[in-house]
């Protein structure tokens, strides 16, 4: 009996190492294949929205590697690159043919933001207040008008009930270019929707 024990505990040793042996590689060979197959592919995803996000260059593409959940989250994100590109690509066409059309426009037109702030004006308009399209934008088109409070409150009024009495109709203001100098005006306020928010194009032709 002795003896048949003692057989027993070797054999039983043996198999618990061996058993542990295939165990360890089971688990090795098994972190290996999802490292591969869906660790290394999801940060590749991740560090490509990360790139993205940081670079706004929506060109980025990566490579398609079989037909399985990980493949169609690869095939997922390259589509939605591809349309945002081709969206950032019209929208980049768009604002290139606005400014062309405000360019040979013969009023001036300056393109500013819900805050007050230019974000586009033409020849005419620098002609009109003496700056720059350079020194224009990030100017507030507020500080050019002698009621400038009188246009804020109309744009409170447009985000409140949707609608303003500045907004859309021809009305007669005062300006004044960058020496105070005061100038009648009629303008006329249109409304266009970006990605982001609403902008606002005034168009101001001189009373003489």
């Amino acid at each position: 009996m002795e003896g048949l024990y003692h057989e027993i505990g070797s054999n039983l040793k043996r198999d618990i190492f061996y058993d542990g042996l295939v165990l360890v590689v089971f688990i090795l060979i098994s972190g290996w294949i999802i490292r591969r197959t869906i660790l290394t592919p999801v940060k590749s995803v991740a560090a490509s929205i990360a790139e993205v996000a940081h670079s706004g260059n929506f060109s980025e593409r990566l490579e398609q590697r079989g037909e399985d959940e990980i493949g169609a989250l690869i095939g997922s994100f390259n589509e939605l690159m591809a349309e945002l590109d081709r969206k950032t690509i019209q929208r980049v066409e768009s604002e290139d043919r606005y400014r062309n059309f405000i360019e040979i426009a013969q009023s001036p037109i300056i393109t500013f933001m819900a805050d007050g702030k230019v974000i586009i004006a033409n020849q005419k308009a620098e002609l009109l207040f003496g700056l720059t399209k350079q020194e224009l934008l990030g100017q507030s088109i507020f500080d050019f008008m002698e009621k400038g409070e009188v246009l804020q409150e109309a744009m409170r009024d447009y985000f409140s009930a949707g609608s303003s009495n500045l907004i859309g109709t021809t009305t007669r203001q005062k300006v004044r270019d960058v020496c105070g100098r005061l100038f009648d005006v009629e303008m006329v306020i249109s409304v266009s929707q970006s990605d982001q928010s609403p902008m606002f194009s005034a168009i101001l032709r001189a009373v003489k």
